[in-house]
């Protein structure tokens, strides 16, 4: 790894991640994962979490059938052990706060965006999503939510070529789609899309 790549923002965005949020990898569960994921049916087969995307299921009767999906997937592969729960919640984390600092640099200078960034990242009120495993469905639909709005700055950049306006239409509705799917409260970025194109306009007049 040469010196360039480990100074780089987003290097170094990962590597406090890890430094504050390495220790939740190595955690049991607490709280509401063992309603979400341990005694949750649900997440046992492929059938039963496809079968979320139909009607609300427990806890709750929340639709949350992405996040079910999600637990599915890991328990398919790794069972009930709780490293590779956590390790997804972190990943996405560290994807959230990269798309965080990629969609700063489009309105702000490269040092103030960092900065958000940052402060996002280590932000206390971040640390029950990331480190319980039933928080999944807020990283997940902030993934998500904040890649729809990837997607968006790249259908009204002017450098775009016409021919590739309609791919990035669908990949912004396909995006939006898999955050509402993990978490109904994804909806605000239907008011959050057109506030930052307000912001992201200006930078681009």
């Amino acid at each position: 790894m040469d010196r360039k790549t480990r100074r780089s923002p987003d290097f170094l965005l990962v590597i406090v991640i890890l430094a504050v949020f390495g220790n939740a990898l190595f955690c049991w569960y607490a709280l509401d994962d063992y309603r979400h994921l341990v005694d949750n049916a649900a997440v046992r087969s492929f059938i039963d979490a496809l079968g979320s995307f139909s009607s609300a299921l427990y806890p709750g009767n929340l639709y949350r059938p992405l996040a079910i999906l999600s637990y599915w997937l890991v328990y398919a592969f790794s069972g009930l052990h709780p490293f590779w729960h956590h390790l997804l919640n972190v990943l996405l984390h560290m994807g959230v706060c990269l798309l965080v600092y990629k969609l700063c640099l489009r309105i702000v200078a490269p040092k103030s965006a960092f900065l958000m960034a940052l402060l996002f990242a280590i932000n206390p009120l971040r640390v029950e999503a990331v480190t319980n495993v039933s928080g999944r469905a807020e990283v997940l639909s902030a993934f998500f939510g904040l890649l729809s709005v990837w997607w968006f700055w790249k259908l009204i950049e002017k450098s775009q070529a016409e021919k590739n306006k309609g791919l990035y239409a669908g990949a912004l509705f396909l995006t939006f789609l898999c955050a509402l799917l993990s978490k109904e409260s994804a909806v605000v970025f239907v008011l959050l899309i057109p506030l930052y194109a307000i912001f992201a306009r200006k930078k681009l007049l």
